[in-house]
């Protein structure tokens, strides 16, 4: 089973009636707060951990370890609600998705909501390490491979560029 034909079985199991939100960007951006902000809405599904699905880096692998590894790790995400509740779509976070937006186009069959977050550089590139004060999270060329990676989408009416 490739990754296309997962995502399918996923959505056709969970009946969604809207396309996802996916969102990405540099790390120290604000796409957790994004997140916080849309687990509001009583009809998204916001999964609440980082889950590196729709960006690993084996995406593109055809080993069956690979696949079976996002398998297990989709097994692995909290459902129930999707399952169960009142949500209509879900709301996938992980900063690194920024760099598979067209990937992630593709297996979705443009059937998706990207939102790419933009922050100033500045402020991303002197966020302090939360486990090392002494040392930064982001590094400049992190930030303008990531930001570059999402302006590449701009145009696309799939996608949703935040700038702040």
């Amino acid at each position: 089973m490739g990754f296309k034909d997962l995502a399918k079985m996923i959505a056709a199991r969970i009946k969604l009636h809207e396309p996802p939100v996916i969102i990405g960007g540099c790390g120290r951006s604000g796409t957790t707060l994004l997140l916080a902000i849309l687990s509001a809405h009583p009809k998204i599904h916001c999964i609440a951990i980082e889950t590196c699905i729709l960006c690993p880096k084996d995406l593109e692998s055809d080993e069956p370890n690979a696949r079976l590894d996002r398998v297990r790790m989709y097994r692995l995400l909290p459902m129930q609600r999707l399952l169960f509740g009142r949500a209509h779509r879900f709301c996938e976070k992980t900063p690194r998705n920024v760099r598979f937006f067209g990937s992630i186009l593709k297996t979705y069959e443009r059937k998706v909501r990207l939102i790419h977050i933009a922050r100033d550089g500045r402020e991303v590139i002197t966020s302090r390490h939360p486990k090392d004060p002494n040392a930064y999270w982001v590094s400049k060329e992190r930030w303008v491979r990531d930001v570059s990676a999402g302006s590449s989408h701009a145009d696309d009416p799939c996608m949703l560029t935040a700038r702040y």
